[in-house]
């Protein structure tokens, strides 16, 4: 008798286990798992999927002259400084630009000097000096590099262009568009 009160015993606590909640005998449980499931996997693929189409896609980058306001493939972002003009040249925070283009940055405090890369392509420039250097060759620019609020600013059109991009001016709206496709 003992004996078969154990096997009924051991017999209810297998069929109490089979259905707990989130097994086959359990379904709606086990749907509301794996629609939950569902959803955080179909996220995280829906954004790393948007990562690589910006990659693919490349750079679309808005800013304003005399706003600290930017996109970034229509991701608003904050800039430290605002770009501005000097002399009919627009000048941007370089940090700023560099790491959209995803460059590599070495700064020489004693030298006012950086040097950004990005793959192939090798830029350097001193602070209040209107040449910079790019794959070794020397560019002359209209205005120089300069320091506002501690932020390399530069001249938006020759940094951006040294590394491809397009730049584009929408003189109405005060507005800078550049283009860039790694």
């Amino acid at each position: 008798m003992k004996k078969w009160l154990l096997l009924v015993l051991l017999l209810s606590c297998v069929f109490i286990l089979a259905a707990t909640p989130g097994s086959a005998e359990d379904p709606l449980v086990t749907k509301s798992w794996v629609d939950s499931y569902l959803n955080k996997v179909v996220g995280e693929a829906e954004s790393k999927l948007d990562a690589l189409t910006d990659e693919l896609d490349g750079k679309n980058i808005n800013l304003w002259i005399g706003k600290t306001s930017a996109t970034v493939n229509g991701t608003a972002k904050t800039l430290e400084v605002a770009p501005l003009l000097s002399n009919g040249r627009t000048m941007v925070p370089l940090r700023f630009i560099g790491e959209c283009f995803g460059a590599v940055f070495v700064w020489d405090n004693s030298l006012k000097h950086v040097t950004y890369t990005k793959g192939v392509t090798k830029v350097s420039l001193c602070i209040n000096q209107k040449n910079i250097v790019v794959n070794g060759v020397s560019v002359a620019t209209d205005v120089p590099a300069v320091l506002v609020n501690n932020r390399t600013m530069v001249p938006l059109r020759v940094i951006s262009e040294s590394f491809g991009a397009k730049v584009n001016w929408i003189s109405s709206e005060k507005r800078v568009n550049i283009i860039y496709e790694d």
